[in-house]
């Protein structure tokens, strides 16, 4: 998947989404997994994404199925122009 920009907003829900459409999520408990299928090395968010750095590798089965995951994939996340601040991961640290 390529875009030139930051990495900004993901709707990581509607990604796994993607991925069971993939074959590689269940339905229903009885569905069985691809384990072939996927996503691998997507970025990070504040990363910037151009030609030598794509948000995301997707593995399917055909190019047609690719081809659909990543036109949804695209329309589930945001790149912006200009990097914005990423928010912070941890919050506070909890100790007894």
């Amino acid at each position: 998947l390529i875009r030139i920009g930051y990495y900004s907003l993901m709707d990581s829900r509607m990604i796994g989404m993607a991925v069971v459409e993939l074959g590689g999520g269940r339905c229903l408990a009885t569905d069985s997994l691809d384990y072939s299928v996927g996503f691998s090395d997507f970025c990070h968010l504040g990363d910037r994404v151009d030609i030598d750095k794509p948000i995301a590798f997707i593995h399917a089965k055909s190019q047609s199925q690719a081809t659909v995951v990543a036109n949804k994939v695209l329309s589930y996340i945001s790149i912006v122009k200009e990097q914005a601040p990423t928010p912070q991961v941890i919050i506070e640290r909890v100790t007894q």
